[in-house]
């Protein structure tokens, strides 16, 4: 494994990707809405030029499919690895034993990230040794945490974790933390206005996948597809 700075993606079993969504995609549909997005932004970090290399973790088999055929690192999720905190703790220990030196972490739903403004976290947190709280367009959410891999904040992902992860640490030797507000890092893909916001998107080399997938549901079939697959 390649020292430096990491992205590390967790990734969701695909039964229960983009499950705010589930009003009006089906399973399936939110399942490889969940791919075209993560492919997308694979596609993105590859470009970054302080990234040494992309982590997927989760508990998914496909997802380490994916991770193998795309060329990165899989992190398993271990049984008994409950919620998104604790797995994203596993993750980073994992990643600091075998040399990182940074970590961002990443969801898989950032349709539109630049690499550029990715490496102004990663060099926030190299150089000043701070840990980088990106928010999310709404300041609630955290879209992107990057800090140093040998003093990672302790991880409060959840309602209100922009704020949360922006709290002093009760250990004074962990790095001081700093908001960081980076456009292309602010929009996320939850709520069907978030959908909305994809499909009406300008075209481009970015989300080219996840903007085709979209585009190709029919705005008033998508709710009737969800109650029929829910009759079945």
């Amino acid at each position: 494994m390649s020292r430096g700075a990491w992205a590390l993606i967790p990734v969701k079993e695909g039964a229960r990707a983009k499950s705010r969504l589930a009003g009006i995609l089906t399973p399936r549909q939110r399942t490889d809405l969940q791919q075209a997005m993560l492919l997308d932004l694979l596609d993105e970090l590859r470009a970054s030029q302080l990234l040494s290399g992309i982590a997927l973790c989760g508990p998914d088999p496909a997802t380490a499919t994916l991770a193998a055929r795309s060329g990165h690192t899989f992190i398993h999720q271990p049984t008994g690895t409950d919620g998104l905190n604790a797995a994203v703790a596993f993750a980073t220990r994992t990643l600091s034993s075998s040399g990182a030196r940074i970590v961002a972490v990443l969801p898989a739903d950032l349709p539109f990230l630049d690499s550029a403004e990715l490496d102004i976290a990663i060099a926030a947190a190299a150089l000043a040794r701070v840990c980088a709280v990106v928010p999310d367009r709404h300041g609630t959410g955290t879209n992107g945490l990057v800090f140093p891999a040998s003093t990672p904040p302790e991880f409060r992902f959840g309602p209100d974790s922009f704020r949360r992860h922006l709290d002093r640490p009760s250990d004074r030797r962990l790095p001081p933390r700093r908001a960081l507000r980076l456009a292309s890092l602010a929009c996320d893909i939850d709520l069907p206005n978030d959908l909305e916001q994809l499909r009406d998107a300008v075209s481009g080399d970015s989300a080219h996948r996840a903007r085709a997938l979209v585009r190709a549901l029919p705005r008033h079939n998508r709710a009737q597809g969800t109650k029929e697959e829910i009759v079945q």
